[in-house]
């Protein structure tokens, strides 16, 4: 889930910041009435080591959610983390890669401090039953590898259907270098989005991918991504196994790329089996849903 479903305030430092997009009857009364603040986790904020603080010496319970660091190593990051878990009442990490990590550089008494909620997205989920066009959603920015992977699908005579914004500029020129490329723009609702996606046989990102790979999977459709998991944008691709519900290439690498399409596209067996896995990753992801695991840690149900 992108962003923060509802802020309710209640001084001036303090902040329950809450995901719950659809709490249960009494739950705002429960949160209004708790010492509770779950804030995101990113100490270069001066303003979160302040919060961290004066919650520990006010009796206040704080939990922080995020990545848990994996993406960086030394002596100063396991100070860190070390610090921040001993100072706060948990760490509330994306997915169990991420706690993974956390737990390796945390001291053991430290561990029973982290917890998972699986980062995900509140869709439903349709089954899709292919078509011949690869599936991209996501923001067209850098990093996000699409030149990769119009180059890779034109290689092997595919389609890509593209769902996302950015730069127009940018957009215009890819329009203009890739015959392969059918741009839709921003598309938000969801009847449309599945329309788009049910022409698709896979949903693939050729650069650093996050929570884009979830959606791909609520369709049920096979997930290509880069194997790289430390250069992600986030930890969600780690929900990808290949040849379970997804098929991975080497980062930066076309022909790879080009060779996990190829490999779906000429198979139809792997395509529905890896379909089926991507969406029972999905449901499982979501069961309970993401509201419901982040309530019962914080002891609100």
């Amino acid at each position: 889930m992108d962003g923060y479903a509802y802020e309710v305030k209640k001084a001036g430092f303090s902040r329950v910041m809450r995901y719950f997009l659809k709490p249960r009857s009494g739950f705002y009364k429960d949160v209004l009435n708790s010492r509770l603040i779950v804030h995101f986790a990113d100490f270069k904020y001066i303003s979160l080591w302040c919060l961290i603080l004066v919650c520990f010496f006010s009796n206040r319970k704080i939990f922080l959610h995020g990545q848990g660091g994996y993406k960086r190593k030394g002596l100063l990051h396991k100070i860190t983390y070390n610090i921040i878990l001993t100072l706060s009442d948990g760490y509330i990490c994306y997915s169990e890669f991420s706690a993974f990590h956390l737990k390796s550089v945390a001291a053991n008494f430290l561990h029973r401090k982290i917890y998972v909620v699986d980062n995900s997205l509140y869709l439903q989920s349709k089954r899709i039953f292919g078509g011949d066009d690869v599936l991209y959603i996501g923001r067209l920015r850098t990093g996000c590898g699409i030149e990769l992977l119009l180059e890779a699908a034109l290689t092997v005579d595919l389609n890509v259907r593209v769902i996302g914004g950015g730069d127009h500029g940018f957009i215009s020129e890819l329009k203009k270098k890739y015959s392969n490329l059918i741009d839709y723009g921003t598309v938000f609702d969801e009847a449309q989005q599945f329309e788009i996606a049910n022409d698709c046989f896979v949903g693939a990102y050729g650069g650093d991918a996050g929570l884009s790979v979830v959606h791909y999977m609520s369709y049920g459709l096979p997930v290509v991504v880069h194997s790289n998991l430390y250069k992600h944008m986030g930890p969600e691709p780690s929900y990808i196994k290949n040849g379970e519900n997804g098929l991975t290439f080497e980062r930066g690498n076309v022909h790879s790329l080009a060779n996990a399409l190829l490999t779906l596209k000429n198979d139809k067996d792997l395509q529905q089996k890896l379909g089926l896995g991507a969406l029972e990753t999905f449901k499982q992801l979501n069961n309970p849903p993401m509201h419901e695991k982040f309530a019962k840690i914080l002891g609100l149900i």
